[in-house]
């Protein structure tokens, strides 16, 4: 974290599905390395966010659940805002 932005820094995955995706990483923030990984792309001037939905998002009907969907919003709004912090 930097005096700049104390949020920190988003990490660049390097592999996998998500790669030239950037997240928080594990621990940055307890809830979301919970409810995550979130993930985020810088796209022009624009940021892009991303999750993927697995079993633990879904509600008892296995439909996802509207608090999972308010987390992720949550996050896409940090996102969008990041710039501006």
């Amino acid at each position: 974290m930097t005096e700049a932005n104390p949020y920190g820094s988003p990490v660049l995955v390097e592999e996998g599905v998500w790669a030239g995706w950037s997240t928080w990483g594990y621990g940055a923030d307890p809830y979301e390395t919970m409810t995550g990984p979130y993930y985020l792309q810088k796209h022009e001037d624009a940021w892009r966010c991303g999750v993927m939905a697995e079993r633990k998002h879904c509600n008892a009907s296995g439909a996802l659940h509207g608090g999972f969907l308010m987390t992720f919003a949550d996050f896409a709004l940090f996102a969008f805002a990041l710039d501006h912090l």
